[in-house]
């Protein structure tokens, strides 16, 4: 009997300890953690939108990620057998901040100390083309480089847009009807004087206006597929131009020039004085380049029946200024004021004096039975030129 209830003890006891030998310790190193806490600044007020982070090293894996509440509070839970993890907070205007924790439920206030974020350079780049309804608009700074002088060197590179040898603008093949300057027709169908000489610092935007009916009243009754230029002068540009000069000996030679211009609300100036002996054609910036014009003068010009016409030497295929022997002065002036919003007063003036020497040889030869013959024309011819035109035009569109 007293073995029966020394065996009896001894099994309560075993049982008792059973528990205590083989459960799971409470808060092993497996178990979900949870951690929370406050981010606040230097004032004690709390600091929302800041990101906190729990990692097992300090760049490493990512075990938990979340963003403080309106009131900077933050939970966090997650499960690894790291012994040691880092927990580290970042938020806009803040210094950041980190620390190593054990693996362990805890909570972790932190107190952030304001620092400026510097944001790293943006650069932004418009879009060298646009276009916005019937209006292309080309940024000058995109295709200009250091050789570009005029605005008319620019225009040769911008897609869609090509530039005759006579100056002539066209526009996907077809001549431009009007060139503008902010939206004024100073020059009429003679825009090669400013299209060679206003510089292209000056310019902002090159606009093409598709399918651009001029005279209002016809706008929306007349459709057209014709298009329009109109330069856009930079904000700060009211008084632009160009200016040359230059001497060079044996031969002797000579190359100046200076063109003024000044550009106001409701009115604008174009002014030019150009003298050369180089070859260079400067009684090309008055030639009507619109269609319109170049119509208008074959209406204007009277047919004269001539008995004897004078030979002129051929010209050769190529520019003019490798074989042109020229003393030209060119002079012109041109002003354009809004008299209202409807109404307008152009006056268009120059002088033009050019003389030029012209020497050509020509050999034919003619193939007969007897023979061959050859004849040989030697032609030189001087010319000269002395032309003062003045136009006023009072218009209301």
């Amino acid at each position: 009997m007293q073995l029966w209830r020394t065996g009896w003890c001894f099994l309560v006891l075993l049982i008792g300890l059973l528990p205590s030998g083989f459960s799971q310790p409470l808060g092993g190193i497996n178990d979900e953690k949870k951690i929370n806490g406050v981010v606040t600044n230097s004032y004690g007020k709390p600091v929302s939108a800041s990101s906190v982070i729990v990692s097992d090293t300090l760049n490493g894996k990512i075990l938990a990620y979340c963003i403080t509440n309106e009131r900077g509070i933050y939970n966090l839970q997650f499960t690894t057998s790291q012994k040691s993890l880092f927990i580290q907070v970042k938020a806009m205007g803040y210094a950041f901040e980190a620390k190593s924790i054990p693996n362990k439920s805890a909570e972790y206030n932190f107190i952030l100390v304001p620092k400026p974020t510097e944001l790293p350079n943006v650069v932004v780049r418009p879009e060298p083309i646009t276009k916005k309804g019937d209006t292309l608009n080309y940024l000058v700074s995109a295709f200009a480089d250091t050789k570009d002088r005029s605005i008319a060197d620019v225009l040769a590179k911008m897609p869609g847009i090509e530039i005759t040898g006579d100056g002539r603008v066209l526009y996907q093949g077809k001549a431009i009807q009007k060139y503008y300057i902010e939206g004024m027709d100073l020059l009429e169908g003679k825009y090669n004087l400013a299209n060679q000489n206003l510089p292209h610092l000056s310019v902002s935007a090159v606009q093409i206006l598709e399918n651009h009916q001029p005279i209002r009243i016809l706008d929306s009754l007349v459709p057209t597929d014709r298009a329009s230029l109109n330069i856009k002068l930079k904000s700060n540009i009211s008084t632009t131009g160009s200016g040359r000069a230059g001497v060079g000996a044996t031969p002797f030679l000579w190359d100046a020039g200076i063109t003024p211009m000044v550009f106001k609300k409701g009115s604008q100036f174009i002014g030019s004085y150009q003298a050369n002996n180089t070859g260079n054609d400067v009684s090309r910036q008055l030639k009507t380049l619109t269609i319109e014009n170049l119509m208008e003068q074959l209406e204007n010009q009277t047919t004269s029946n001539q008995t004897l016409q004078l030979i002129e030497a051929a010209t050769p295929p190529v520019n003019a200024k490798r074989y042109l022997d020229n003393n030209v002065h060119l002079l012109t002036g041109n002003l354009l004021t809004k008299l209202n919003k409807e109404l307008e007063l152009r006056i268009n003036a120059s002088y033009l004096n050019d003389a030029q020497n012209r020497i050509g040889e020509a050999k034919t030869i003619f193939y007969t039975p007897q023979g061959d013959v050859a004849l040989l024309e030697n032609i030189s011819n001087r010319l000269f030129t002395n032309e003062l035109n003045t136009q006023f035009t009072l218009q209301q569109n």
